[in-house]
């Protein structure tokens, strides 16, 4: 039998380390690729800030010219 692909499991460990007006956010991969590569990331604040990574073996993005003193929550997909 085949095994169904299925797209990946959401990356794993997210994290965020604030500076001052910058924020490093980091994660770890899927741990189920699901039969599907990995193609890139999309990083997202709760505020609108997002981007986009294209390279998959990526595991970190900085955010920077925040709020200072503002929380922000962190998502990655």
């Amino acid at each position: 039998t085949t095994k169904r692909r299925t797209v990946p499991a959401a990356p794993g460990a997210v994290s965020a380390t604030s500076s001052g007006t910058s924020v490093k956010v980091t994660w770890s991969a899927p741990g189920d690729d699901g039969g599907s590569p990995v193609t890139g990331y999309e990083v997202t604040l709760g505020d609108g800030h997002q981007v986009e990574i294209a390279d998959p073996d990526s595991r970190s993005t900085v955010f920077a010219r925040l709020k200072d003193g503002t929380s922000y929550t962190a998502r990655v997909r």
